[in-house]
């Protein structure tokens, strides 16, 4: 399966040199030249690695790590010109699963960009299935792939919807009420409507439900929130 990264740089020259030179080794590869494209883009799809600049057009100094570590584990690498070992503790601090200055060669990013690859692998591998695979009545859902399936169907799901019903299904029968819920899966800065969270249940439903007009698995309990049942 082809891996995917997201690479982000305010130098488009750099950023799309890499990108090419990325594809060359079979890797897909996005690119992103401001921080809030970036983290647009790592919250509505699944990367297997991010590449970023420390410094990103629109955000703080490392906040692109930051923000991403309030709901991925994807591994980050920061690429960077500021050199200086405190600037590289704070970037390990924010989340970085490694710290490569800038310049850099080449040939020795791609090592560290399959060490970093192999080393998540091997980490997420060694885990007992217990922790890996959600099971909930008909549903299950596989942590390290990030998929769902019901009845054996495997189910295509949106970045968002996934984290939804995972902590929708991590605990049957919880009651979690709608501010929760928006707090859990768009963390605290959340500005949009609350209607955003009935969209993504009623597309939920929609995709999971055999009748999603009289849903069986996500259940709603009026004027609190919504809970998952196995019955």
């Amino acid at each position: 399966m082809t891996q995917k990264i997201l690479a982000a740089d305010d130098n488009s020259l750099l950023i799309n040199r890499l990108k090419s030179s990325l594809e060359q080794d079979g890797y897909e590869v996005t690119v992103a030249a401001s921080g809030a494209e970036a983290l647009e883009l790592a919250q509505k799809n699944w990367y297997d690695l991010v590449i970023t600049d420390a410094v990103l057009k629109g955000m703080a100094d490392f906040e692109l790590c930051e923000r991403i570590r309030e709901f991925s584990d994807v591994p980050v690498i920061i690429l960077s010109e500021r050199n200086k070992p405190m600037d590289k503790i704070m970037g390990f601090d924010y989340g970085a699963d490694d710290y490569v200055s800038k310049p850099y060669n080449t040939r020795e990013l791609k090592i560290r960009i399959r060490k970093v690859l192999k080393r998540y692998r091997k980490d997420y591998g060694n885990r007992p299935e217990s922790d890996r695979i959600i099971v909930a009545g008909r549903l299950t859902l596989d942590k390290d792939s990030r998929t769902a399936t019901v009845d054996h169907r495997k189910i295509d799901l949106t970045v968002k919807e996934y984290q939804l019903l995972k902590e929708l299904a991590s605990r049957p029968g919880k009651i979690f009420t709608r501010n929760a819920l928006i707090f859990k899966i768009w963390g605290t800065e959340f500005s949009g409507d609350e209607k955003t969270l009935d969209v993504h249940i009623r597309r939920l439903r929609n995709k999971i439900e055999t009748d999603p007009s009289h849903p069986q698995m996500i259940r709603t309990k009026w004027g609190v929130g919504y809970y998952f049942s196995t019955k």
